[in-house]
């Protein structure tokens, strides 16, 4: 039997939320869609001692920026303070580099920004340095800067798509399954390059930009998880795949689980 769910992520990266599907008696199985392209180096590592906050949207923008802190020679300042959306990226930042002083319940990157407003607790100009994707969504920075902060976007990696030729040997000809679970709008496009939309699959997207990538290419079947934690993720698959067998009608990308 073809699996049911797919999870367009490394099966390392996936494996909390795998033993929690298969626990529930759902077959899955992760696969990733696209790979990280590293576009910065030491030389391009800002002055840290002009840095109050060093603030972290992915586990990506983490591991890069640790390793980048290596290569240089340098070490992170200790009256920095690190700032992470969600749980997940928090443990990053904490495995990596040390304990984060703030780390929101990972609802995004306008979430991150009142945090770190509400930490500072003053009208005080503080600077923060977000190192990110090239092609991250906006909503963080946009949200800071309106409360006055002072960011630097520090871009160290890229979302590039895996080569059709190769995904469609790892996917198949078409999909076989009833639920797919997206991360980034970067898998959405690697997704449709091998599966021309419509899709007659259920999907489940990560945030809010990739739900709106998904209504970009006019796919509406569409849960939007409150957060990456797994017992969300697990009660929007379970919400999908409830759908599908049903046969309801198609949902709008903007519904959200309420499990």
């Amino acid at each position: 039997m073809n699996p049911r769910v797919l999870i367009t992520r490394e099966p390392a990266r996936a494996s909390e939320l795998l033993s929690a599907l298969h626990s529930e008696g759902i077959d899955a199985v992760a696969r990733p869609v696209t790979c990280i392209e590293r576009i910065s180096d030491a030389a391009s590592l800002p002055d840290l001692a002009q840095i109050d906050w060093v603030a972290f949207t992915s586990v990506n923008a983490v591991e890069i920026f640790a390793e980048i802190l290596a290569e240089s020679g340098r070490s992170l300042p200790p009256e920095v303070q690190l700032a992470a959306v969600g749980p997940a990226t928090g443990q990053a930042v904490q495995k990596a580099l040390r304990l984060p002083q703030v780390v929101t319940g990972g609802k995004g990157g306008a979430d991150l920004a009142d945090a770190l407003r509400e930490y500072e607790d003053s009208e005080s100009e503080f600077t923060v340095l977000w190192p990110c994707a090239r092609d991250s969504h906006r909503d963080f920075l946009s949200a800071l800067e309106l409360t006055g902060a002072r960011v630097i976007e520090w871009p160290l990696y890229a979302t590039e798509a895996i080569p059709a030729g190769l995904l469609k040997s790892r996917l198949g000809e078409s999909p076989e399954f009833d639920v797919v679970v997206i991360a980034a709008p970067s898998a959405v496009r690697s997704l449709a390059e091998v599966w021309p939309v419509p899709w007659n699959f259920a999907s489940v997207a990560i945030g809010a930009a990739t739900a709106e990538s998904l209504q970009k290419f006019a796919h509406t079947t569409c849960i939007v998880s409150r957060s990456p934690r797994s017992e969300d993720l697990v009660a929007a698959i379970k919400q999908a795949l409830d759908a599908v067998a049903s046969a309801t009608q198609p949902f709008n990308s903007n519904h959200r689980s309420n499990s």
